[in-house]
């Protein structure tokens, strides 16, 4: 705390309650005097807490009304779970909490409504608009990627005509060149500006520049929003952060929290620099730090506190407990069957399925889970199936049907080749589990096979007892007893797509987010090999699993360190032979050439020449094509395209005597 004065003696009686089972740290944020309050609260440290008490309290003791009271938040569940809290603390519906979006759009239809302006047409859905612009040829694959650079830059407040410069800048690679986007997003703009449509990121400028531009509207939001609460301020973004400038005003009466370790929405523009620089802006603001987890066991904190670069570690309170265990798998089948067969035993000792989670780096890596996992007894519950229809790839492949009660057996072959030309990792998901589903039923057609696949990984009951089965992305703001984390290799985590500092960094904080939703146990995994559609890759470790094997062996006491000894030292030997192979300049070398490759065809680098391949090329220093060809991992397709390419590589990165 920074310059901080604390309130203890409220002017009621009754109040004190919501001080009840506080830390200190807690407390003093509760209960500060300051008017700009900045609370730095770690993973499980009780952040919606201390939002809660704080309105309560204030509330409660009279110092502010709650009419008045504004609380932001970045999903309508927040919303929603942030107004139940305040309900049990007997603020009924006083407060008024929302997303950014939600709030901006109720005051612009309150003064659309109040001036009598005809309300602008809301876009639901970016896509048909750009490909109406873009001409119906462009794939979906393309429109979506336009979507997503739009998105992108609105954001960040980048208009189109300054896009291709800043696009450059931050080394965006779209489906598109970047003048095609630049100038679709130009029509796109004028498009919506003839036909009155405002998008959700439109909703936030037009909010700002009322507030902007109206003096009365801009008093007015004030005096109804004196005291505005900031949820997950790590997420905020320029564009939102604009908005609250405006909203709070040059005297502002502002609580945030936030934790810069689960900024994981970079995609979405947020920038967590905004919450660290936060202060500079604000400096009479009070700082508060709250890094007591009151969630997760000592062994599980120590694991991710080694992904939280540069921050301070998190403490526990909740005591020891048993070391998070690493599992090598020979592939995806054998791995999701382990997991299976670990979830049963934990529940025959009476533990809840709905305490128990299997969480994902992809949507694509669901249907598989989901499926082994009833298969063997256990009960799931998961939306990425939805997820996985509605993705680019499979939806663009569909769209290309017309005749969706057709046999699904007559689709297949065709998906199968766009999935091959594509290098499509949920279309390939997508049609492997179509041929299982024709074995079952061979006059399925494609809508059916469709609304089994939805049902099939959804539970009809939110509150059901069934394990969880989702994305890290979809895990933030949960947690359950049990956690495990499937498919830790190269490639998934970290992401192919990583392939920047900053989105490698971004990666560490997504597993942090995982790490912590366990709260008395955590298992990691990898396979050997994964199959997409009739095909199989061969996988290596996660880099990151050194770092989790470190971490795990300074926790666990030497009995468990010799117990776990072989598995650590498979994973160990394994990595380094992927992150350090004989002769690393070489292996950088090939990297290098393949990552180039991949971005020019725009496909996931292991889809040029997988890692087995690299390493064979490094053993075997091939001179020719001919030999290039004749290893295994390469083969005569591979060394005809790739062939000059690859041995100019290794002619370069010959050993020096």
């Amino acid at each position: 705390m920074e310059g901080a004065e604390f309130d203890l003696e409220p002017r009621g009686r009754e109040p004190r309650r919501l001080l009840d089972g506080l830390t200190d740290a807690q407390r003093f944020a509760v209960t500060s005097t300051a008017r700009v309050n900045i609370v730095r609260a770690g993973a499980g440290s009780g952040k919606t807490r201390v939002v809660t008490r704080r309105i309560a309290w204030l509330s409660q003791t009279d110092r502010v009304d709650p009419r008045r009271v504004l609380a932001l938040t970045f999903t309508r569940a927040a919303a929603t779970e942030l107004r139940l809290r305040l309900r049990r603390l007997d603020l009924r519906d006083d407060v008024r909490a929302g997303t950014f979006h939600a709030i901006a759009l109720a005051t612009l239809r309150g003064r659309w409504e109040a001036t009598g302006t005809s309300p602008s047409t809301l876009v639901t859905s970016k896509s048909g608009i750009v490909q109406s612009v873009i001409g119906r040829s462009a794939s979906r694959v393309q429109v979506r990627s336009i979507v997503t650079e739009i998105e992108w830059a609105k954001a960040r407040r980048v208009s189109a005509n300054s896009y291709v410069e800043a696009a450059r800048h931050q080394g965006r690679q779209p489906a598109v060149p970047l003048d095609l986007v630049a100038t679709t997003y130009a029509e796109y703009e004028a498009s919506n500006r003839t036909r009155r449509r405002l998008d959700f990121d439109d909703v936030l400028t037009e909010c700002a520049r009322l507030l902007q531009n109206d003096h009365a509207a801009r008093e007015a939001f004030r005096w109804a929003h004196r005291h505005v609460f900031v949820d997950e301020f790590q997420d905020v973004n320029p564009l939102q952060f604009g908005l609250l400038k405006l909203m709070v005003g040059d005297e502002p009466d502002l609580f945030v929290v936030g934790d810069v370790r689960q900024a994981i929405y970079g995609w979405n523009g947020a920038e967590p620099e905004l919450l660290a620089g936060l202060h500079e802006r604000y400096p009479h603001a009070v700082t508060h730090t709250i890094e007591r987890n009151h969630r997760s066991t000592d062994e599980i904190l120590r694991v991710a506190n080694t992904f939280a670069r540069n921050e301070e570690p998190l403490t526990g309170v909740v005591g020891s407990g048993t070391t998070p265990a690493i599992h090598a798998h020979p592939d995806d089948t054998a791995e999701a069957a382990f997991i299976a067969h670990q979830l049963r035993s934990v529940h025959s000792g009476r533990r809840r399925w709905r305490d128990m989670a299997v969480l994902v780096r992809t949507n694509a890596q669901v249907p598989l889970l989901v499926d082994v996992l009833n298969r063997h007894g256990v009960p799931t519950q998961s939306s990425s199936a939805t997820a996985l229809l509605e993705g680019p790839e499979v939806g663009d492949a569909l769209d290309q049907i017309d005749d969706h009660t057709a046999r699904l057996s007559d689709l297949l072959p065709d998906l199968e080749t766009v999935a091959s030309s594509l290098d499509a990792d949920d279309l390939w998901t997508f049609v492997r589990l179509g041929r299982e589903h024709v074995l079952i039923n061979p006059r399925a057609s494609l809508e059916d096979f469709r609304d089994e696949l939805v049902a099939s990984g959804r539970s009809a009951d939110p509150t059901a007892d069934a394990v969880d089965v989702r994305t890290f992305h979809a895990a933030k703001g949960l947690e359950w007893d049990i956690v495990h984390l499937a498919g830790l290799e190269s490639g998934l985590v970290p992401h192919h797509h990583s392939d920047s500092d900053a989105s490698l960094a971004e990666e560490r904080r997504l597993l942090y987010v995982a790490i912590t939703r366990a709260r008395r146990s955590l298992d990691v995994h990898w396979a050997g090999s994964r199959t997409l559609g009739t095909r199989t890759f061969d996988r290596q470790p996660s880099p990151f699993l050194l770092e989790f094997q470190h971490a795990t062996t300074q926790a666990a006491p030497e009995m468990r360190q010799r117990r776990n000894a072989v598995a650590a030292n498979r994973v160990r030997s394994e990595i380094r032979r992927e992150v350090q192979p004989t002769d690393s300049s070489l292996r950088v070398s090939l990297e290098d050439w393949r990552r180039s490759r991949s971005r020019a065809n725009h496909v996931a680098p292991e889809t040029i020449l997988s890692d087995a391949a690299l390493d064979q090329i490094v053993h075997a220093r091939p001179t020719t094509r001919e030999e290039l060809a004749e290893l295994e991992r390469v083969g005569t397709l591979r060394a005809s395209r790739f062939g000059d390419e690859l041995l100019d590589v290794v002619r370069e990165n010959h050993p020096k005597d």
